[in-house]
């Protein structure tokens, strides 16, 4: 996983967009992107 800038998306008719102010990413999640195990 890595951190990279990306422009702005614009929403199209019917969507909206959602403004983030936090994120996380459980550890279990890596692992998970990684293919070291499975989601159930």
């Amino acid at each position: 996983m890595r951190l990279v800038e990306v422009p702005q998306p614009q929403p199209g008719p019917g969507q909206l967009l959602v403004r983030m102010h936090a994120v996380i990413v459980k550890p279990i999640e890596t692992y998970i992107r990684a293919g070291a195990i499975t989601a159930s």
